[in-house]
């Protein structure tokens, strides 16, 4: 398990990476803060970050 703050210190390539931010946002919805602009709007990455909230 890691740990999904992590994006943080990630390249720009891994903060662009759709399924290393759906990894990294289903382990902290946190960090949904540090994927890329495109990443932070999409809609099964956002439902996975609300999902971890509930």
């Amino acid at each position: 398990r890691q740990n999904g703050r992590a994006l943080q210190h990630a390249s720009d390539e891994l903060k662009s990476d759709r399924e290393f931010v759906l990894a990294a946002v289903k382990e902290d919805p946190g960090a949904l803060e540090f994927a890329s602009e495109a990443l932070r709007g999409d809609p099964e990455i956002i439902a996975a970050a609300a999902q971890r909230l509930n």
